[in-house]
């Protein structure tokens, strides 16, 4: 089980190219819980892997699937507190309109795509409504 206060450490472990971006993170916010502040520039940092000319195609897909791995689990077997954290800082921001959107919903796992689509139908709710 992935708890809320041992996201830092997780991502550390499952995602070691992020973990300098963890290590200043903590450094800057110390014992200060900012995990969704993390968890968005972990999203960042995907998009941006995403983005890189300089991957071949093999590896960025390798990469990612190994992100998108760890989020299923987190949202899957986190507390409550982690599970909706990756919903919500790393899941939702995916959007349809996005050039990424097609692959990265590919990547996700059951838990993750049910986050997806809650986030997709309160969107298309307050839609009705604007």
């Amino acid at each position: 089980m992935i708890r809320d206060k041992d996201v830092p450490k997780k991502i550390s472990e499952h995602i070691p190219d992020f973990s300098d971006v963890v290590a200043k993170h903590l450094s800057y916010w110390g014992e200060e819980n900012q995990n969704y502040n993390l968890v968005s520039q972990f999203f960042k940092f995907t998009v941006d892997l995403w983005n890189n000319p300089a991957l071949e195609a093999a590896d960025k897909h390798a990469r990612l699937k190994h992100i998108f791995d760890f989020v299923e689990m987190a949202i899957a077997q986190g507390d409550k507190e982690a599970s909706d954290l990756f919903c919500i800082e790393f899941v939702q921001p995916v959007t349809k309109e996005q050039p990424y959107a097609t692959e990265f919903l590919r990547l996700m796992g059951p838990a993750s795509v049910r986050c997806w689509e809650i986030a997709q139908d309160w969107v298309r709710k307050q839609n009705r409504f604007s």
